[in-house]
């Protein structure tokens, strides 16, 4: 099926399925489509479809194959130079995303103008092609994906526990925040998920982290959604809030507050134990198989005072595709 063919995909109730296969088709532009990566040039087979997308909403694509292959995005047209524009722009008219063999992976697409999109499932190497399923659907970011929307938390006697996944979030203030970090270390550009809790004064708590995926951070602040305020706070070493040390997927961080010296970034605890508390529902609905890890909520250490204090905290990272790995995007919270 070559790009000017593309099948016609409608979503009904939002949503679309389609299971099909590569195997038996051409390789219709050869090295040309590489969405500006000439070095990995989609050499396999592919098969294109166009589909009808609405500006100013947000549209999740699910791939899975056996092979390893790779989903591009782009606009109503189908030249080698104007498909490696769109989806080599980092989701400004288009975007791609990579799947190894026997995986999934997901992206979001936003489109800035209502009209017709072409993509195709092909392949980096030649001789990968076979069966896949691609699911597309019109995505609803949780409300909790913003400051102001902050999913209500409740401790438990002893551990709260929260398992989500910021994938499918928004990067509400974009390069804003950075706890006071310097340079790549305060690069939070990844997309969030917030949470508030009210927490007592004169008690201590920790707030154990365990990310799946690299740069992960957690940061605590007090509650106001302002940039300025939010920096203040998780940039004052325990003091009205903290960030956590930067640790790789699926290691255990955590984070004390209040503290009297500043949060060690070089302290780390493998995790342990099994999950208990509460789940997050946005993360948890019925259906979602996504692979999540957890971090659990401790009360420790009590100290001095009687007032509440609420606080809101989220696990920020980057959030984008993976040229070669599991070419998941999941963090636990």
């Amino acid at each position: 099926m070559t790009c000017a063919a593309a099948q016609t995909v409608t979503l009904v109730g939002g949503k679309a399925t389609i299971v099909d296969t590569t195997a038996g088709v051409a390789d219709e532009f050869g090295l040309a489509v590489h969405c500006g990566f000439p070095n990995l040039a989609y050499i396999g087979l592919q098969l294109y479809y166009r589909v009808d997308l609405v500006a100013g909403k947000e549209y999740l694509f699910r791939l899975t194959s056996p092979f390893q292959s790779v989903l591009y995005i782009s606009g109503d047209s189908c030249t080698p130079q104007q498909i490696n524009a769109a989806c080599g722009s980092d989701g400004a008219t288009g975007e791609y995303i990579f799947v190894p063999p026997g995986m999934t992976n997901t992206i979001l697409f936003k489109p800035p103008v209502t009209g017709t999109y072409r993509f195709a499932v092909d392949a980096s190497q030649a001789g990968q092609y076979g069966h896949f399923t691609l699911q597309i659907e019109d995505y609803v970011i949780p409300a909790h994906a913003t400051c102001t929307g902050a999913l209500p938390v409740a401790l438990l006697p002893k551990k709260t526990l929260i398992i989500a996944d910021t994938c499918y979030g928004t990067n509400e203030f974009g390069l804003g925040i950075n706890c006071g970090l310097p340079g790549f270390m305060g690069q939070l550009l990844g997309t969030q998920l917030y949470y508030k809790v009210a927490l007592t004064a004169g008690k201590t708590y920790t707030f154990y982290f365990t990310p799946y995926y690299p740069y992960a951070r957690l940061y605590l602040f007090s509650g106001t959604c302002a940039m300025d305020p939010i920096n203040a706070d998780c940039g004052s070493n325990g003091q009205t809030g903290g960030i956590t040390p930067s640790v790789s997927e699926n290691q255990q961080t955590w984070l004390k507050f209040p503290v009297l010296l500043p949060v060690r970034e070089d302290v780390l605890r493998p995790g342990s134990g099994q999950p208990v508390g509460g789940l997050d529902p946005a993360a948890t609905a019925a259906g979602d198989e996504r692979p999540s890890v957890h971090r659990a909520l401790r009360r420790v250490v009590p100290r001095t005072g009687a007032q509440e204090r609420p606080a809101a905290w989220l696990g920020d990272y980057r959030c984008r595709r993976l040229l070669h790995g599991a070419g998941q995007c999941h963090a636990g919270v």
